[in-house]
């Protein structure tokens, strides 16, 4: 059990090199935590090594088998938010491996220089304060006490240029991947290196930024880059233009990166540059503009520009990669938002036979997108089968992609199969980083698999991630609610209430607990306010039928039968019905609902069978009644 300590976490990054403090925090606790919980560190792999560039090594030695996963770039695109999820993940690191150590006094993080801090380490800062149990680990932020960087910089602020290069060969000699992304560049930035220099190592920092998906930090050192390169290196161009573009679309900037690309169209003859650009600015319309804004007919005209930019370009094995993918994948994407589904489909297998026959070099890395589209059109066709089989031939490609285990989950969930979708949200989680929708995924398959002790652990869990999360609150309140735990279900129900305070599905919990506990006025106010929101709602409609039976209102209650039969027919529906008529004596109504709950196959037979003799004394004794 590690001693108690108070541990002082520099987070100084110039405002502008990210997770410069979780990476000086990790390099103090992942000694203590490979020791004390090495499961963990197994667990949550990746956001160590990502958040934290300099435990690259210390990780790999305990876990060697994952080198290939820490150590290769994703062909899939990265999910969004997926800072916000890694910064979570190292949180939930550091929480778990502190929850075990019983007894053990809390541990006092001190982070200093926190104004100095680039935004994601100060949204990893807000993450772990907020889930921080005070018994447990005490974070204290402090921006007035200087750690080691800002005295550095002071430091700095007084090293002529060429003091400053040779700080940054001395930095560089350290073989440091954090000083490399950060310290060097600020040292290099101010000193003698010639411009080409500063540029590379810039466009270097950039890349890998980009890469890991830090997409703000990407932009700013690209546009940093830019400032230095020289107008003949072309290459460091094409990757500061694509690096740009594509930060500024996965920050949803879409504007911003479209006036991007119509400058550098309008500036540059190199057909390279302009087929990046003219490509972006095709998914940007076909893709990623919200539905009502997109233009299908613009994005073809970019498509058409960006094989046109291909083919005038010197020609190699790239470049027939290149065409096959812009040609293939995007017409295969307009095909499939037109709806033309099937044509789609072809589109994109007769791309992956092209890659394969002409490119086979380049097939691994390019054909997983290819793929993952290619599912996408098969669930958009109902064919979750073929989507399968396609999710799983992407996979043996790109085994390290969340996002692909997360999809084949889906389609195994709309083929019916939750055992192996919950086996793919949970490699999904496994890979990481995990994700609020992950773990209500994983929950919604235990739920269909009839484990709902790990569906309320799956959905906690996502609530861990996000309070906020409605539907994982919601789900997680029903089982409560079914399990026999009402006063769970209502707390739920009123903190998602909160902040979705016309949601008609939570209303229906809260009805339901308020129905559960007698107090129908209450429950009459909740179904009422649901189908103020959805008049249609079955729930609220068949459960305010049943409150105002209870209050004896059976000429309401009747009415709300009636439209829920309009919306949805079921045995329990017409069962329900046929109440509400036999308890007013009109036996033949009841027996005619009776009859049609009869027809279902979950009907309640020997209920009903009680429920029909009840109805048929009843018209004897009418008729007894009426002879008198």
């Amino acid at each position: 059990m590690p001693a108690a300590r108070t541990v002082a976490v520099d987070c100084h990054a110039f405002g502008r090199y990210p997770y410069v403090g979780c990476n000086n925090l990790m390099r103090q606790l992942l000694p203590d935590i490979c020791r004390d919980s090495p499961d963990l560190v197994r667990e949550f792999a990746l956001c160590v090594v990502t958040l934290a560039p300099d435990t690259h090594t210390d990780v790999l030695d305990l876990c060697p088998d994952l080198a290939e996963a820490l150590g290769k770039p994703a062909a899939i695109p990265f999910m969004l938010n997926r800072t916000t999820w890694l910064a979570h993940g190292l949180a939930s690191l550091v929480l778990r491996w502190r929850s075990r150590l019983d007894g053990a006094p809390p541990l006092k993080l001190e982070f200093t220089n926190t104004a100095s801090a680039d935004p994601l380490q100060r949204e990893f800062l807000d993450i772990l304060s907020l889930r921080a149990d005070p018994d447990l680990l005490e974070v204290v932020r402090d921006d007035e006490n200087d750690g080691a960087e800002a005295r550095s910089e002071r430091a700095a602020a007084d090293l002529t240029p060429e003091e400053h290069l040779v700080r940054a060969e001395e930095l560089t000699a350290r073989k440091q991947r954090s000083l490399d992304l950060g310290s060097v560049l600020h040292h290099l930035e101010h000193s003698t290196a010639s411009p080409d220099v500063v540029a590379r190592a810039f466009t270097a920092a950039a890349e890998h930024y980009l890469t890991v998906g830090f997409y703000e930090a990407s932009l700013h050192t690209a546009r940093t880059a830019a400032r230095y390169a020289t107008h003949g290196d072309l290459a460091t161009a094409r990757t500061l233009c694509s690096t740009t573009v594509y930060s500024l679309m996965h920050l949803g900037r879409l504007d911003d990166a479209e006036a991007f690309c119509t400058v550098r169209l309008s500036t540059t003859d190199d057909p390279r540059m302009g087929m990046i650009c003219s490509y972006a600015l095709g998914v940007i319309q076909a893709r990623l503009r919200p539905p009502e804004q997109r233009d299908l007919a613009k994005a073809a005209q970019h498509m058409a520009q960006a094989i046109a930019f291909l083919d005038s370009a010197p020609q190699g094995p790239g470049e027939t990669c290149n065409r096959i993918f812009v040609d293939k994948n995007f017409r295969a994407l307009l095909a499939a938002r037109a709806g033309r589904t099937d044509e789609a489909i072809r589109l994109e297998q007769e791309g992956l036979a092209d890659l394969r026959r002409l490119c086979p070099e380049r097939f691994r890395a390019e054909a997983p997108i290819l793929l993952q589209n290619l599912s996408k059109a098969h669930l958009a066709s109902k064919r979750a089968d073929l989507a399968v089989a396609s999710y799983t031939e992407a996979i043996a490609l790109e085994p390290f992609s969340a996002d692909l285990y997360m999809e084949r989950g889906n389609a195994h969930r709309a083929r019916g199969d939750h055992r192996a979708a919950l086996a793919d949200y949970r490699m999904a989680i496994q890979v990481g980083p995990p994700t609020p929708e992950m773990h209500f995924n994983a929950g919604l398959a235990c739920a269909a698999g009839h484990d709902s002790e790990r569906a309320l652990d799956e959905y906690t869990l996502a609530l861990e991630l996000d309070p906020a999360y409605a539907r994982a609150r919601l789900n997680r309140a029903a089982l409560h609610y079914r399990s026999g735990r009402p006063a769970e279900a209502a707390q739920d129900a009123d903190a998602a209430l909160r902040t979705e305070p016309d949601h008609p599905d939570l209303l229906c919990i809260r009805g339901l607990v308020n129905l559960s506990s007698g107090d129908l006025e209450a429950a009459l106010a909740d179904f009422s306010r649901a189908l103020v929101r959805d008049p249609s709602h079955p729930a609220a409609l068949k459960n305010r039928s049943t409150t105002l039976f209870a209050m004896e209102d059976v000429a309401q209650a009747l009415r709300d039968a009636d439209r829920y039969l309009t919306v949805r027919t079921d045995a329990a529906a017409f069962l329900h019905r046929g109440q509400l008529h036999q308890s007013r004596g009109s036996w033949q109504q009841a027996l005619a609902d009776y009859q049609q709950a009869a027809g279902y196959d979950d009907a309640d037979h020997a209920e009903l069978g009680r429920r029909r003799s009840a109805c048929l004394q009843g018209l004897v004794d009418e008729a007894t009644h009426a002879r008198a």
